[in-house]
């Protein structure tokens, strides 16, 4: 009898943390972010260059999941990762209501410090990603689908 409670047991907590819970999506057409995006240009900031995986020398791609966690490779390897939550709110350019998608970035350790980084997010068709940082000398990165 011990055994079998022991065996349900272990399936409902190994069933709990497979489980983890979907974020929330304030507005659908933030479902297309879902997935991986692969890096073309980044413009904008304080020099008003345009840098691209060429005049870089290197591939990025991220990726977005449904539960929550963001991930980037950097050259196909694995180059970091965080937490984030997508919502709805004013940009700073304006006011406007956009959908925002704020990051939260650990640094692994217990009681470790956790850095957020805000941006604005559109899309062009469902194909085409753009993250707008949220600041004044910030960038526009640039994505196209991956999957």
């Amino acid at each position: 009898m011990k055994t079998k409670l022991f065996i349900i047991l272990l399936f409902i907590i190994g069933f709990s943390i497979g489980c983890r819970k979907e974020i929330d999506v304030p507005d659908s057409q933030m479902e297309k972010l879902f997935g991986e995006w692969n890096w073309y240009k980044t413009s904008g900031g304080t020099d008003g260059l345009t840098y691209t995986p060429y005049n870089q020398g290197y591939n990025l791609k991220i990726k977005f999941t449904d539960k929550g966690i963001y991930k980037t490779y950097k050259n196909k390897a694995n180059n970091g990762k965080a937490k984030y939550e997508l919502t709805l709110g004013p940009t700073i350019f304006g006011g406007s209501t956009v959908d925002l998608i704020t990051y939260y970035f650990h640094y692994g350790f217990v009681g470790s410090k956790v850095d957020t980084n805000v941006q604005s997010i559109k899309f062009g068709g469902n194909d085409t990603l753009v993250l707008i940082d949220e600041s004044y000398d910030g960038y526009n990165h640039y994505y196209v689908r991956a999957d």
